[in-house]
């Protein structure tokens, strides 16, 4: 499945990891590896032709979501602070400073202000709604009857 050359590279790939610096030696034409203590390590020929056994590197004990879930300590301590003065702050804004606009008043305005028709046609279907569960239709007859005598005032005009 792998290529030797892989399996060189992962082998020394593992122990270049485990140091600080990777020095290539121009005298042996070799790796030389350098540890914190100073001490020199010329890896074997021979390990490096090895196969690496995957239950003894350290990918063995690393999981998926590891990769994927933050850190605990990776979110700053003053994000809460942020987010909450941020949220005061917009809230400040929209709820207690904000003048309405022409905007505000045109949205506040009803629906049936805008389409005339539609409160009428709605009070056609309630009524037969109404009427064939045998309920009361008193209240939305006498809406029906002022809405038409509205729009046909308006349409006079």
């Amino acid at each position: 499945m792998f290529s030797l050359r892989g399996k060189h590279f992962a082998t020394l790939y593992k122990r270049v990891s485990m140091c600080h610096k990777f020095v290539a030696s121009s005298q042996s034409h070799r790796c030389t590896l350098h540890t914190d203590k100073g001490q020199q390590h010329q890896p074997p020929d021979d390990d490096l032709a090895k196969p690496v056994q995957y239950s003894n590197t350290e990918a063995n004990d690393w999981r998926a979501y590891d990769t994927f879930l933050a850190e605990e300590n990776a979110r700053p301590k003053y994000q809460f602070l942020i987010l909450t003065a941020s949220w005061v702050v917009f809230l400040i804004y929209f709820l207690i400073l904000r003048e309405e606009n022409d905007i505000d008043e045109h949205l506040s305005t009803s629906l049936y202000d805008h389409l005339p028709g539609l409160e009428a046609q709605q009070l056609e279907i309630a009524i037969g709604e109404k009427e064939e569960r045998g309920e009361d239709t008193t209240a939305l007859v006498a809406r029906l009857k002022a809405v038409q005598s509205v729009d046909s005032g308006q349409s006079s005009e």
